[in-house]
């Protein structure tokens, strides 16, 4: 059994599901369990309610039942049950093995639990599936980074930022890689270039705090450090996994 998933992600959530899927059509099919299976705002339980009857229905081809497996597992996920996610993301890849969201899912839910080869596995296998998935190649730089393999995570990462240049998430996680592998004014400039994204970002102001400490200039990071603890009083023992080998405040 997996662990349950965590209430506070330590880091931005990836984009788990296309804007743009809509209900696959099916005969004899309840039109309003449809809609509320497929519907963003809806209720996770009552998603899950509407969904599991689309599944009972029979009325699916596998394409179609992939996605309502896929669409399922989200509202699992989403409801901090990481087990049947996992069953429901791995049901739509077996119908479904081209299906790049179900893959990069179900990685998301193995990072968040803290099983990082697995969801490294995952990433992997999105890439493979579709090479140019930003999120993708962010999840792979997120997960090889957590399991110590750095210069893999840094090639990740400028990967994934090639194909969406300035994303927040991933510059943060870059500016991490930075740190580790100090070259300080490389994370500043990632936490710079996040900054201008999220001014408020409390992960943003420490890492460029821990770097400014470690150039000299301590009396700018210990200012940003202290506008982090403001934004964020705990981010102090939330960052402290992430700085091995780094000078500590």
């Amino acid at each position: 059994m997996l662990p349950s998933m965590p209430m506070r992600a330590l880091r931005a959530a990836l984009l788990l599901l296309p804007l743009a899927w809509a209900a696959p059509a099916a005969a004899q099919v309840d039109p309003e369990a449809r809609q509320r299976c497929f519907d963003a705002k809806a209720d996770a339980d009552l998603k899950i309610g509407a969904c599991t009857s689309l599944i009972r229905s029979g009325q699916y081809d596998n394409d179609g039942l992939s996605r309502v497996y896929t669409v399922r597992g989200l509202a699992y996920q989403n409801s901090g049950h990481a087990q049947e996610a996992v069953n429901d993301y791995t049901q739509a890849i077996s119908l479904n093995p081209s299906l790049t969201q179900a893959v990069i899912n179900r990685a998301t839910v193995y990072e968040r639990v803290g099983q990082f080869g697995d969801a490294l596995t995952d990433y992997s296998r999105a890439t493979e599936l579709d090479g140019n998935s930003a999120d993708a190649w962010m999840g792979m730089c997120y997960a090889h980074f957590r399991l110590g393999q750095t210069q893999a995570s840094l090639s990740d990462c400028n990967r994934s930022l090639r194909l969406r240049p300035g994303h927040f998430v991933t510059l943060l996680d870059r500016g991490l890689i930075h740190l580790r592998m100090r070259n300080w004014n490389l994370a500043i400039a990632d936490y710079d270039a996040a900054l201008a994204i999220v001014s408020d970002s409390p992960w943003a102001h420490y890492g460029r705090g821990l770097a400014l400490n470690a150039l000299g200039r301590t009396t700018q990071g210990k200012a940003e450090i202290e506008t982090a603890k403001q934004e964020d009083t705990g981010i102090g023992p939330k960052h402290r996994p992430f700085d091995l080998n780094m000078p500590l405040p």
